[in-house]
């Protein structure tokens, strides 16, 4: 069996990872520093999303729109926009070619280290299960995945974005 692995640095535009065998999308949730804001509108211009506006002289994030790619990081000429924690989505069973799949998210982890781990225990599991031959996102319910999945999540803690609420 062959597996593709894809990784993006970002969500932004780039949807690579999901639709491929094993998908790793970088992501950083922006925090502003409270009270420093100049009010200068690099990052709102920046933001492809429109995930930030100016409100009373302030940037605002609205976290609903936020993709996560930290564009308005690394945009603000202050450095006012912090990174609040760095981490990487897994997907697993994406595929391309005449009827694409997108990747089921598997787990989100918080160090590089973790994820050369979790696609380890993929690339295991896979070659432990599935069948030569047919791709990986047509067996994926037939090779235990739910089970597999719930495996990862209790080894790897919850997310980050359920972990900070």
């Amino acid at each position: 069996m062959r597996l593709r692995i894809a990784i993006s640095s970002c969500t932004y535009i780039c949807n690579s990872p999901l639709l491929n065998d094993i998908g790793i999308i970088g992501r950083i949730r922006p925090l502003r520093i409270p009270g420093l804001c100049t009010g200068c509108g690099t990052c709102v211009e920046y933001c492809k999303q429109h995930a930030i506006a100016l409100k009373n002289g302030v940037s605002v994030l609205d976290e609903s729109k936020c993709v996560q790619c930290g564009v308005c990081i690394h945009s603000c000429p202050y450095h006012l926009l912090k990174s609040e924690y760095d981490h990487y989505q897994i997907t697993v069973g994406g595929r391309r070619g005449a009827s694409p799949a997108a990747g089921r998210e598997l787990v989100t982890v918080e160090t590089a280290e973790e994820v050369v781990e979790v696609v380890d225990r993929i690339v295991y599991w896979v070659y432990r299960s599935a069948w030569s031959g047919r791709p990986l996102a047509d067996q994926m319910d037939e090779i235990g995945y739910a089970k597999f999945r719930e495996e990862i999540q209790k080894e790897f803690g919850p997310k980050p974005s359920e972990e900070k609420q």
